[in-house]
């Protein structure tokens, strides 16, 4: 699975709902993993799925290459891109789960005393 990955503005500018990006391949809908942790309107696990999505996506480009080498060709980008996503899904698993209900009136009670 072959795709160009938009940079800059284009990738920047979009206006679209986060469960459409969640959908689309993430090269698409955001210009790297950090993007995708800032992307404030993603809950933690679309925030997963996200990035494992484009684990998924680097795997496959790298599985292309290994099978047809004359029609495919690993990308030393994708190493990097790798750790990126690596780093970020760490980043998201690290983090705390946002309280709901009954437990974040509860908690947002606490932090205030």
């Amino acid at each position: 699975m072959l795709h160009s990955h938009p940079i800059g503005a284009e990738a920047a500018e979009r206006s679209e709902p986060a469960s459409r990006d969640v959908a689309r391949p993430p090269a698409f809908a955001y210009p790297s993993p950090a993007a995708v942790l800032a992307d404030g309107r993603l809950s933690r696990s679309e925030r997963l799925r996200v990035l494992e999505r484009w684990v998924e996506d680097i795997v496959d480009r790298e599985i292309a290459a290994v099978e047809a080498p004359a029609a495919a060709e690993a990308s030393p980008a994708d190493a990097a891109l790798l750790r990126d996503v690596s780093a970020a899904i760490t980043a998201v698993e690290d983090s705390a789960p946002a309280p709901h209900g009954i437990v974040a009136r509860v908690w947002q009670a606490l932090k205030r005393n």
